[in-house]
């Protein structure tokens, strides 16, 4: 509790409940906070890889392309990065597999595939608020796109609005508290603000942006530095 005696401290910082369910077990076990933090770090990158396996076999039908994908998705240059200290950008084992899970609702709905939906959502919002926003997108896509090939019936509108209703709730009791702090200046907001070079020039301690410090007048900023 970093923020301790400050009230509802958690709602200064990511709360990663999404995380802690899963740590559960192995702390009830040993008991040892820093062995279940380990432990729970380095399933990190096995179930990432298996995800995107599963995700690009079912497009790919390749397990060659299937095997590259998840390697890359599970130890890409960002993640590894920031794995040190950020353990809520090694837990995105979830976003693959929501494309999956609803492919297989809307061809087949049932009770139990649309739960399934839901808490995949759930657990990969509950991570981190940043990828509540991405898990958000990637479910809307992915229905926007398999939908149209889809035989929609009234089990999917009803299991549908039922599992947003659910996902949504759980999710808002949980965000509830930070729409009570207070929120920051603007001229914060802008200097962390996104702009042309943070989407253009990679940071310096790639290879690519290495090679522009070496070749060019190109001035890559550090990786702390972006935007």
């Amino acid at each position: 509790n970093i923020f301790h005696p400050l009230p509802h401290a958690l709602s200064q910082a990511e709360h990663h409940i999404g995380i802690g369910v899963f740590a559960l077990p192995f702390y009830a076990a040993p008991a040892n906070p820093v062995l279940t933090y380990w432990i729970v770090w380095l399933l990190a990158f096995p179930l990432n890889a298996l995800a995107m396996h599963a995700l690009a076999w079912r497009v790919t039908r390749d397990h060659l392309a299937s095997f590259i994908g998840g390697i890359v998705y599970a130890f890409c240059f960002f993640r590894m990065h920031h794995a040190h200290g950020h353990i809520q950008l090694l837990w995105t084992w979830a976003l693959p597999l929501v494309p999956l899970a609803l492919e297989r609702w809307l061809a087949h709905p049932t009770w139990r595939r649309a739960a399934i939906v839901s808490a995949l959502v759930v657990i990969q919002a509950l991570r981190s608020w940043y990828l509540a926003v991405f898990v958000a997108l990637v479910a809307f896509i992915a229905a926007l796109t398999l939908a149209p090939g889809a035989h929609l019936r009234r089990a999917h509108l009803v299991q549908g609005t039922a599992a947003v209703f659910c996902a949504g709730a759980v999710i808002a009791w949980f965000a509830r508290p930070y729409f009570g702090l207070s929120a920051g200046p603007a001229d914060e907001a802008i200097g962390n603000a996104a702009d042309l070079r943070a989407y253009l020039v990679p940071p310096e301690n790639t290879w690519l942006g290495q090679w522009l410090l070496r070749q060019t007048s190109i001035t890559p900023r550090w990786i702390w530095g972006e935007q």
